[in-house]
């Protein structure tokens, strides 16, 4: 009974630590392929990693965002996630780091500055996350 019992909380401990608060923001969108693939981002990861100073102290830089997206391939079930920082005053993202199939990815992408350009996918998330 202790054993079962044991099981139980390492398991509802791991799947509690590891949940994701999905928002899709881009379903269908043509794949690599004939893979088709639906794009979220978490909404629990988004940070604001930058201060501000102000009369009262300091608080966070709004115009500055990092986020996890999430693409998830429908035919294949790979799942691709990207951890982006987003500047809302330049338009501009820089992929901070990338995990395929829970492994660290190192694309030589990792670490450059993009401006975001319009009709894409990062539009349509800075268009969310940078009211």
């Amino acid at each position: 009974m202790k054993y079962i019992l044991a099981v139980l909380i390492i398991y509802l401990s791991c799947n509690v630590a590891t949940a994701e608060n999905l928002k899709c923001f881009y379903r269908n969108a043509e794949g690599v392929g004939n893979d088709d693939v639906d794009i979220y981002y978490d909404k629990d990861s988004i940070n604001y990693p930058e201060k501000k100073k102000s009369f009262f102290g300091e608080k966070p830089n709004k115009a500055i965002i990092e986020v996890w997206e999430v693409m998830k391939f429908l035919k294949s079930k790979t799942e691709i996630k990207t951890f982006k920082r987003l500047n809302c005053d330049t338009r501009e993202l820089i992929l901070k780091a990338m995990i395929a199939n829970g492994t660290y990815a190192y694309p030589p992408q990792i670490g450059r500055t993009y401006p975001i350009e319009p009709k894409t996918t990062d539009e349509k998330l800075f268009k969310i996350l940078c009211r």
